[in-house]
């Protein structure tokens, strides 16, 4: 699944992946996306939506480094660099359950790798980000 902001940029990078990753489905516009946006929305939305398999976002700083700090359950604060790929394993709660976690060790994600455009190497750990 391939879900953007409603951005003008932000939706042509997603158009520009579809091409690349060569994807089928449509793709999911989201104003939970937009920079201003609550990153706990993102999550009640993938919660809700039930997906089953792989999912790309493609959204704005500073919203998407709240976002990384929310699925991890990270308290520190990311600026992801312009350009780059975020990978994470990301496990949906139950139904029922709150999207939020409560603790670091109840986070429905974690962080696998960033990849960053001119950099020959993958970020694998989040203290290596800079706040």
């Amino acid at each position: 699944a391939l879900w953007t902001s409603p951005l003008v940029r932000a939706v042509q990078t997603a158009e520009l992946s579809t091409v690349i990753w060569g994807e089928q489905e449509p793709i999911h516009v989201s104003r939970a996306l937009l920079p201003g946006a609550d990153p706990k929305t993102v999550l009640d939305e993938l919660q809700a939506a039930d997906l089953k398999g792989p999912v790309a976002l493609v959204g704005h700083e500073p919203h998407l480094g709240r976002l990384l700090a929310l699925i991890t359950g990270t308290k520190r604060t990311f600026t992801l660099p312009k350009g780059s790929v975020c990978r994470l394993r990301y496990r949906p709660k139950a139904p029922g359950e709150s999207s939020l976690p409560v603790a670091p060790e109840e986070a429905p994600g974690q962080f696998v790798g960033l990849y960053i455009p001119g950099v020959d190497h993958a970020i694998k750990e989040l203290s290596e980000l800079k706040p």
